[in-house]
């Protein structure tokens, strides 16, 4: 119930049905984009490891052949471009959890940790034993070791001593840099998900205006008209769809308005006839009656003339039977009166003979 009052305007429906689609495509977009830009760091991270890898391998063919001592005996001095590399605040180290060289013996000579360098390297057999270059990845972290030697480094070391001098390892720390590619990425959504709040306002805004003010206008404008306020119209500003059904309200409603007074006017004229007409059947009626009295009187002047225009008793019952039923129109009359038995005696009738 509380959500069918929230959502009791076409507006607030309008910008959910656009809202929640565009919520699950924008939360489905962050997890895609989140795992490609995973897939992204982790390449990135053993990129980074390999072009580090070969960027320190190739210092090494930087020497120094003024400096004093062989190569093997003073590999420091020798490789002067090397101490530099690993002394320097390259951003490319930023990253960078271990990164050391090891002799074939398993002993460090550069490090970024200062206190590695000239110590034996625990579990440095791993390392040694590697032949070609080999990148992992695993937990967080991308590992490169690459074999140093070749015929570069005859010039320095003899013998087998010149084909393998040693390895170098590069460690890259994967969740720093995905550390720093997610405050980038959040600050990107921050400014997306602003950007999707001032959105949301301004359609809701123009919504209000454009959609649920009018469609609440017109109807206003319905329910008076269904209260009887048939001279109700709807505001029309607008040539939309919304303008084009309050226009077509308001011809609905003067049509209506027009039947109404025709209505009136009928049921008017209709009175006036039924009054005339109950004029006319009173008038009738008094016509009526008052030839049914004028009959009665003209028979009993007829009657009373021939009373009085003969003494024999059977002529003038012979007249009254022949006078009323004429004048009355009545199918049958008779006359009868007492005899001196004191019975009723039949003197006259009409038709004769009845």
């Amino acid at each position: 119930m509380a959500r069918g009052r929230a959502l009791d305007s076409v507006g607030k429906k309008l910008l959910f049905g656009i809202a929640l689609p565009a919520a699950v495509i924008a939360v489905a977009g962050v997890g895609l984009y989140w795992r490609q830009m995973d897939q992204a760091a982790r390449e990135s991270t053993r990129d980074e490891a390999v072009t580090l890898a070969e960027l320190m391998s190739s210092t090494f063919a930087l020497t120094d052949p003024t400096a004093p001592g062989s190569g093997a005996e003073h590999p420091a001095a020798v490789h002067r471009a090397v101490n530099e590399a690993f002394r320097s605040d390259w951003k490319l180290f930023r990253h960078v959890s271990n990164l050391r060289v090891l002799d074939s013996h398993g002993t460090v000579h550069w490090s970024r940790d200062a206190q590695e360098e000239g110590k034996p390297l625990a579990g440095a057999e791993r390392l040694t034993a590697v032949s070609t270059e080999t990148v992992t990845t695993e937990g967080g972290h991308a590992w490169v070791v690459r074999p140093l030697g070749g015929m570069a480094c005859a010039g320095c070391h003899t013998g087998e001593l010149a084909m393998k001098v040693g390895v170098l390892e590069v460690a890259i720390d994967q969740p720093s840099l995905q550390r720093e590619v997610t405050r980038v990425f959040s600050a990107a959504m921050w400014s997306v998900l602003l950007f999707i709040v001032v959105l949301s306002g301004a359609t809701a805004v123009s919504l209000h205006f454009f959609v649920t003010r009018p469609l609440r206008h017109l109807a206003d404008a319905m329910r008076r008209a269904e209260a009887g306020d048939f001279l109700a119209r709807a505001v029309q500003k607008s040539r939309d769809e919304i303008g084009a059904l309050a226009s077509a309200f308001n011809r609905m409603l003067a049509r209506i308005t027009s039947m109404k007074a025709d209505e009136i006017d009928t049921h008017r004229d209709l009175a006036a006839a039924q009054a005339q007409l109950s004029l006319r059947q009173a008038l009738e009626a008094s016509n009526t009656k008052l030839e049914t009295r004028v009959t009665e009187l003209s028979t009993l002047y007829d009657v009373a003339r021939a009373l009085t225009s003969t003494l024999e008793l059977d002529e003038l019952l012979a007249r009254i039977t022949t006078l009323v039923p004429t004048r009355l129109k009545v199918p049958q009359f008779s006359i009868m009166l007492l005899n001196s038995d004191g019975k009723l005696e039949l003197k006259s009738a009409h038709p004769p003979g009845r």
